[in-house]
Formats: C-alpha cells, sequence, structure tokens
C-alpha cells in the first residue's frame, strides 16, 4: 500500500510537470506563431488553373500560413492583367502574377511591385492540332491565349518572333479566357494551338492534340509566376508580406519532402479543375 501510494503520488508529480511544460509550450507557441483568428484578414489571388499555383493549397493545410500568423483567404482569377488591376484597386493583398503586369503598371505611373519571383522562364507548353507539325505552320493560323498581356500572350508573342513570323500579323492571336476555357476553345478547334500548362496540357494530349514547343526550353528569360503588392501595402504590412513568403517557401520544401501529402493536400484544386474543364 505504502508503494503504491509513493507510486500515485509520483505520477501526480510528474502529471503535474508535465502539465506545466505543456503550457509553458502553448504560450510560447501562441508569442511565436500569433492565433490566426488574431490576425487581420487578407485576400490573396492565383490567376491560373495550374500546378503552379498547387502550394497555394500546401500552404494553408499543411499549417503553415497558421504557423506565420496569418489569415487569408485565396480566390481564382483569370489572367495576371485582371488580378493585377484588382491588387491596384486594393481588393487584393498580394497576387501571383507575371513580370509583364509590372512593367505595364510602372510604364503607367501605377504602384505595383514584384516581392517575389517563382519562375524565371516562360513555363508553358505549346500545344496543337496534328497537323500543325511545328512552329513555322502556324502562320495564317489562330493561336489561343488567355489574355492580351498575360504570360501565354507574352511567351506567344516572343516565339513567334523568334521563328521568323509577326504576331497579328502571320498569326491572329485571339484571347479566350482562363485555362479551362483556352482548353475548351483548343479541343473544339476555335484555334489551333495555344500555350498550355499543367495539367491542361494533359487533358489536351488526351484529345489527340501534339506538344510543337517547349517554352521553357526556348531561351525566354521571363518572370512567369511571381508575387505581386502594392507599395502602400508593403508600407503598412511588411510583416505579413514577408510572413507571406516563409510560408510560401516552406510549401515549396514541404512538396518535395511529402508527396503523398502534397497529393492529398492538392485535392480540392485538381476537383476544382475537373469542374471547369
Amino acid at each position: 500500500m505504502i508503494g503504491m501510494a509513493i507510486s500515485n503520488k509520483s505520477i501526480g508529480q510528474t502529471n503535474r510537470k508535465i502539465s506545466r511544460r505543456l503550457l509553458l509550450l502553448s504560450l510560447l507557441g501562441a508569442l511565436v506563431f500569433p492565433c490566426s483568428a488574431c490576425a487581420e484578414k487578407f485576400v490573396v489571388a492565383w490567376a491560373a488553373v495550374s500546378a503552379l499555383n498547387s502550394p497555394f493549397w500546401v500552404m494553408n493545410d499543411a499549417g503553415f500560413l497558421k504557423q506565420e500568423g496569418l489569415d487569408i483567404d485565396f480566390v481564382y482569377i483569370a489572367s495576371s492583367p485582371t488580378v493585377a488591376r484588382a491588387t491596384l484597386a486594393g481588393d487584393l493583398a498580394i497576387s501571383a502574377s507575371n513580370g509583364q503586369v509590372i512593367v505595364d503598371a510602372g510604364l503607367n505611373g501605377a504602384d505595383l511591385i514584384a516581392i517575389g519571383a517563382v519562375t524565371n522562364v516562360v513555363a508553358f507548353y505549346v500545344m496543337a492540332h496534328p497537323e500543325i507539325k511545328n512552329v513555322a505552320d502556324l502562320k495564317g493560323k489562330a493561336v489561343g491565349v488567355t489574355r492580351f498581356g498575360a504570360a501565354t500572350d507574352f511567351g506567344m508573342r516572343i516565339l513567334l518572333n523568334k521563328y521568323g513570323l509577326e504576331p497579328v500579323k502571320d498569326v491572329p492571336l485571339v484571347q479566350i479566357g482562363g485555362m479551362p476555357e483556352l482548353t475548351t476553345a483548343l479541343t473544339k478547334k476555335a484555334v489551333l494551338a495555344a500555350p498550355m500548362s499543367q495539367p491542361m496540357a494533359y487533358v489536351v494530349q488526351q484529345a489527340g492534340l501534339k506538344m510543337i514547343a517547349n517554352l521553357a526550353k526556348e531561351g525566354i528569360p521571363f518572370m512567369h509566376l511571381g508575387f505581386l503588392t502594392t507599395r502602400k501595402f508593403l508600407r503598412e504590412h511588411r510583416p505579413q508580406a514577408k510572413s507571406f513568403l516563409r510560408a510560401y517557401g516552406k510549401s515549396i520544401q514541404f512538396m518535395y519532402t511529402h508527396k503523398e501529402l502534397t497529393e492529398a493536400f492538392s485535392t480540392p484544386l485538381i476537383s476544382w479543375k475537373r469542374s471547369h474543364w
């Protein structure tokens, strides 16, 4: 009985120590990672149905936003020019977009800057119907892009110039909308070729289309995907902007080291894509 009493007393003391340590850890965690409920809510946009935007799901589902004390709503807005206008209007805190819109905004005196970059080449596959064998065969054929000023538009114009074709004059460019709309236009032959990202390039490949160019291998330097905001937002919310970039960086590292979990986290994005095909 005495031994049992001593054992129970020791267990009770141990439990109290563990409880105190857990409480201390919780308090430290609250200081290091402020609760998202206390954080100011921000809206961040992604501009294309593309595998490049998968980290946005990982950031949230793996808890990196919470770790950084961020409360973010992600929204989809098709095409970088539209996203840039929404960012300038103050509807978005940060947006994923291309470098073209920053240059265009700067030339017009607008307050738009980049705070980070993800890809420095045009990451598209030019997919075409079987009768189009190469870039030269695009002469006189309608080519689809998402929006004028978007990365699809920029990449196609540079590619055509590289192969001696003048955009619009030699190769008509037709703006269609987002990647899902571009996929539909391509499969229905409203256009005969278009720059596509994954997984939409795979979708049209399954429909019989072929890749005639990989823009990432064409030596076209370009900030295909970066993070944009305004100087005003950066002045007023610099810590939150830095926290967002840290969370994104963590999500990239997580995707490389936890592939099965990443696939599970990306399921909502995959489902969203399928519902818009």
